[in-house]
């Protein structure tokens, strides 16, 4: 009777036991392998992770040079357009100041007259310009008007 309720307990309870157990220990094998492959991938994400990072601080690196380099060369080009249309009115005036100048110099030339450069008496910093047999006054904006008569 101790041999069958033995053999009955190893049946009915060692056995089921013994099955669980080794069910057991296969399953914290397979957290085993689950753990292994949650800390390689982990690992994986971090690797991918500093990629990454060196890849956007590249991108905007490269970002800040590409609007640097377009900031500089629009503003190049503004500065170019903007002097060259300066130059070219400033020259366009001067032609017209010389037309004036070579004008009166026609006008005096034509008279006999002649003009010239005096250094001030008073002050010697000051130089004057001198028409002898003429007559001058200042006009009401601040013009010095010389007449002659022809």
């Amino acid at each position: 009777m101790a041999e069958l309720l033995t053999a009955n307990i190893e049946k009915t309870v060692l056995q089921p036991l013994c099955s669980h157990l080794d069910k057991l220990a296969k399953s914290n094998c397979a957290f085993d392998d689950a753990i292994k492959r949650n800390n390689n991938a982990a690992a994986a994400l971090v690797q991918s992770a500093k990629l990454a990072r060196r890849v956007h601080f590249g991108a905007y690196a490269l970002g800040a040079l590409v609007i640097a380099c377009s900031l500089t060369l629009a503003s190049w080009f503004f500065l170019h357009r903007w002097y060259s249309g300066r130059i070219d009115e400033e020259r366009a005036a001067l032609v017209q100041q010389i037309e004036k100048n070579r004008a009166v110099l026609l006008k005096l030339a034509e008279s006999h007259r002649t003009l010239e450069l005096l250094q001030d008496p008073e002050s010697p910093h000051r130089i004057l310009i001198v028409m002898r047999d003429a007559a001058c006054w200042q006009s009401t904006r601040n013009h010095g008007v010389i007449e002659f008569k022809d």
